[in-house]
């Protein structure tokens, strides 16, 4: 495996955390993403490189741009893929991003099944209640809360980490 997919690695785990604990992906981690993916790719690849690169982060932008005008998706989901796209180039950014947007549909209707069906929606709050009572946190929600809760979004890392991983496995 090539040095830039460990550097994708560690770019994505960052994000991952950064969006599923902050509900944002700092511009600072997307920015450093792209210019970690230009100069490396530029070291390596010299004038090659940087076409590689640019290529990856134009088309990247160009195609979530598409989905940020929609609302599918946040400004920092389209930086976080300018980086991903730079650090490893057009192909595999746009497998990526086809990937991830296929994961986004299914945990949505996932969620959207959960949540419309009151039985699977109990037993959610159960097993959310036994997942406390292991971690030995106080509930958050009460059952009837619970009950009325509706999903509206999610953090898009939630389907960017298997879609990347879709796509190293098929790249």
């Amino acid at each position: 495996m090539a040095i830039h997919f460990y550097i994708l690695f560690v770019y994505l785990l960052i994000a991952f955390y950064m969006d599923v604990r902050y509900s944002k992906i700092p511009n600072w981690l997307t920015i450093s993403g792209v210019v970690v993916g230009l100069l490396y790719h530029v070291a390596t690849g010299l004038i090659g490189g940087l076409l590689f690169s640019l290529l990856g982060i134009v088309i990247s932008l160009f195609v979530l741009i598409l989905l940020y005008l929609f609302k599918a998706l946040s400004a920092g989901d389209v930086k976080l893929f300018a980086g991903i796209g730079a650090i490893s180039g057009m192909e595999f950014s746009l497998y990526g991003i086809l990937y991830s947007v296929i994961v986004a549909g299914l945990i949505g209707l996932i969620l959207i099944i959960i949540f419309k069906v009151n039985p699977l929606k109990i037993l959610v709050y159960q097993i959310y209640n036994k997942v406390l009572i292991i971690l030995k946190k106080e509930a958050k929600y009460t059952r009837e809360r619970f009950l009325e809760l509706k999903v509206k979004q999610f953090p898009f890392m939630y389907a960017v980490i298997p879609g990347i991983l879709i796509t190293l496995y098929y790249f």
